[in-house]
């Protein structure tokens, strides 16, 4: 059985991602500020709150670590966001997200142990002006950086870095846009819908299976094809 750590999974596309791998068979860890509403026996939650980079004991038997923690910044201007804002949006989005992947890469070289690291990011990590302000749009495009870097300093020592990168996806986080702010995102997508946290799940199933051995530095763009004009 296969030990999975994923951040931000009580809710959206981390949940999504817990429940398809659980069914998978895999055990979960869940890190999260937000406790989970249900749990299982093939489940532990693990409270902590990553935008003040809390820090804690990592479990020496994690296989695969899914940085899918995000918060959005609601397409607010750089100016009129506060410091505290900023931090905020700074530390979940990207530092945190860099201070968990350093202490499970640290535990897996201790141990002499291969892991795979799955960066959840989205399509603001290669545009802007996606429905994202620019303080989110320059931590995705951080976020590659780091999924190059990782593949690059550690795919010597059988450690792999990969990303997903998803278009419009109906969460709670998107709740702040209005219906025809909504149908107007839809309207510039191929398939003109949004898609669903488990869509992107099970295209993180497939990231994270023994299919998939030799990716390594690269992101899958899930996005029903918004980006092919852009």
């Amino acid at each position: 059985m296969r030990k999975i750590l994923i951040t931000g999974a009580s809710n959206g596309i981390g949940l999504a991602i817990a429940e398809t791998l659980i069914s998978n068979g895999d055990f979960v860890y869940n890190v999260d500020i937000v406790p989970p509403e249900k749990t299982c026996s093939n489940y532990r939650y693990i409270e902590s709150d990553l935008s003040k980079l809390d820090s804690f004991e990592v479990p020496s038997d994690i296989d695969i670590l899914i940085n899918n923690v995000g918060v959005s910044d609601k397409s607010t201007r750089l100016v009129d966001l506060t410091w505290d804002q900023i931090f905020n949006l700074v530390n979940v989005n990207f530092v945190g997200q860099m201070f968990l992947s350093r202490q499970v890469i640290q535990t897996w070289l201790e141990l002499n142990k291969k892991g795979l690291i799955l960066t959840v990011s989205s399509i603001a990590s290669y545009l802007a002006g996606v429905g994202e302000g620019s303080v989110y749009t320059s931590l995705k495009h951080a976020q590659n950086g780091l999924i190059k870097g990782l593949a690059a300093e550690y795919g010597p020592f059988g450690i792999r870095s990969i990303g997903l990168a998803p278009g419009a996806v109906d969460t709670a986080m998107n709740s702040y846009m209005s219906s025809t702010e909504m149908e107007a995102v839809s309207d510039v997508i191929p398939l003109r819908r949004w898609s669903t946290p488990q869509e992107i799940a099970m295209a993180a199933k497939w990231l994270v299976s023994e299919e998939n051995t030799f990716m390594n530095g690269t992101t899958l763009i899930l996005d029903g094809g918004d980006t092919i004009f852009k």
